[in-house]
């Protein structure tokens, strides 16, 4: 039986030499096609965000300054309304810039666009909406601006890397922030994390206070009302010292002025002759401490019952000033002195308060210098006043034994240079007392040594005015690279018999110190 024959297999095609082999599915004309229209596509979508954001940062911008417009009309209305009820109130009442500036504040104030938030550490988080006022904001703003310190709270668990500017930044969402003050340590002066921060009004406090067991960056804050009068213990003052005409204070606010102190003392007596706060030396800030002086005992003991008072927040305590034994007299007035010697001064008094307690002699001093350590800069408890006549120098002595800031001062008449000058200027000295030297022929010039540096030509123009017809001019030498006075000065006269007159004048006090004359040689005679 015969067997079928299979089926022939088709034929592999062999394509020609040259010809392509046809790929299946689309043709490259139709991919080419299709990318176009893709990137098409997507270019213009890039094209309608990018006009989309710039249409809608147009109407932010559009908005923000229509904001900002309609703030300042309600801003200016605000104003208006505010000048229009000062002028119904008393005198006396007109004062409270600060509560007019936060109702100004308060009324233009609206929901601006969201901004970025500083991240490290994070703003108190407020956990309910705050209470209402308890007082109005006028009421409040009044007693802001009569005491400063009457909204104050103190904010404990602050991270110690905070400073003062983030508190305020932070806590001025309660409200406007009048002070803070961030306590730190005495040696290094690292942040103890503790803070007093003063509002203006009491919505504002009562917003901080909101905050109490809030996180503040990583640390949990404990916020409550500062008690007045609990940072200083007042007690009674000692036994009076006799012949006491001044008291110290202590524990004063750090914001208290001399102003201010005048005022509370200005029904004791005929008030304050002097108020003196002590200052740190390094940053020029209160210490809280203070000297108040007056013209007697009866003035103490008035002064001395407001001890335990408040001034701006805290309550000071009070004590006498033990008055130091007063020194002999001035002794002898050396012929023409018109200037004076002041020792045993504190080291704070100024050359203002100097000219302040001697104002009275005669038209007052002329020149006040401070004596200072000439390394460090500070003084030593000196001081020379200059006057214009003898009659302000006996006015002057009378002041011997004032008190000054809890010190008795010593005033006595200006016979030589201050103490610690004498080594430079010992050889001055010196020619005084052996005298000028043998008189060149033909001499018409004097050098004077040993000068103070508050001695001008002006100065010495008018020393010698007697002399003949006084000089034709005064040189005085300044140091080329410092532009300072050397301490030396030329004198010229028109004629030898003005020269004579003029070493009559040999060891003169002039402002304070001691000069000494000498004879110029003429040039004609220099080698």
């Amino acid at each position: 039986m015969a067997r079928d024959a299979e089926p022939a297999e088709p034929a592999e095609t062999v394509p020609e030499p040259g010809e392509k082999k046809k790929k299946k599915g689309k043709s490259k004309i139709d991919g080419d096609a299709s990318s176009w229209k893709q990137d098409k596509k997507d270019g213009a979508a890039s094209t309608w965000r990018q006009a989309k954001a710039a249409e809608m940062k147009q109407r932010k911008a559009e908005e923000m300054k229509a904001w900002r417009k309609q703030v300042k009309a309600e801003i200016k209305q605000a104003k208006l309304e505010i000048k229009s009820k000062k002028g119904q109130k008393d005198t006396h009442e007109t004062g409270s810039c600060k509560g007019d500036r936060h109702e100004i504040l308060k009324a233009g104030k609206r929901a601006e666009p969201e901004t970025v938030q500083e991240v490290v550490p994070a703003g108190p988080k407020k956990k309910k909406k705050q209470a209402p006022n308890q007082h109005s904001t006028a009421e409040a703003a009044e007693v802001a601006f009569k005491d400063p310190e009457a909204f104050k709270v103190c904010v404990a668990g602050i991270p110690l890397n905070v400073n003062e500017a983030l508190l305020r930044k932070d806590f001025s969402e309660c409200g406007e922030v009048l002070n803070v003050r961030l306590l730190r340590e005495k040696e290094n002066g690292k942040s103890r994390g503790i803070a007093f921060i003063s509002f203006a009004d009491q919505a504002a406090l009562d917003s901080a206070l909101s905050f109490n067991g809030t996180d503040y960056g990583g640390r949990s804050l404990w916020v409550k009302v500062a008690e007045k009068g609990k940072a200083v213990k007042v007690t009674g003052p000692g036994e009076k010292p006799s012949g006491c005409t001044s008291v110290i204070l202590k524990g004063l606010a750090y914001s208290v002025t001399e102003d201010d102190l005048t005022d509370t003392f200005k029904n004791c007596g005929n008030g304050p002759s002097n108020v003196s706060i002590l200052c740190d030396r390094e940053t020029g800030t209160s210490r809280g401490i203070a000297f108040v002086d007056f013209d007697d005992e009866d003035a103490v003991d008035r002064a001395i019952k407001l001890n335990g008072s408040e001034l701006k927040g805290r309550r000071f305590s009070m004590d006498y000033a033990t008055p130091r034994k007063k020194t002999s007299g001035p002794g002898e007035k050396p012929a023409g002195c018109t200037s004076v010697l002041v020792k045993g001064l504190p080291y704070s008094v100024t050359d203002a308060e100097l000219m302040k307690v001697f104002r009275k002699c005669d038209g007052g001093p002329t020149n006040v210098r401070i004596v200072k350590d000439k390394s460090t800069g500070t003084s030593r408890g000196m001081a020379f006043v200059d006057f214009d006549t003898e009659s302000a120098v006996e006015a002057a002595i009378k002041l011997h034994g004032t008190e000054l800031q809890g010190r008795r001062c010593i005033v006595e008449y200006a016979k030589a240079m201050p103490p610690g000058d004498e080594e430079s200027a010992g050889g001055a000295k010196d020619k005084a007392k052996k005298g000028p030297g043998k008189k060149p022929a033909g001499c018409t010039s004097v050098t004077a040594k040993g000068l103070a540096e508050a001695v001008t030509e002006k100065t010495l123009m008018k020393l010698f005015k007697a002399c003949g017809e006084g000089p034709r001019n005064v040189n005085i030498v300044f140091d080329k690279e410092t532009g300072a006075p050397t301490g030396t000065a030329f004198v010229n006269f028109s004629s030898e018999e003005a020269v004579d007159a003029a070493m009559e004048l040999n060891g003169t006090v002039v402002k304070g110190q001691s000069i000494s004359m000498g004879y110029v040689k003429p040039k004609n005679h220099r080698k």
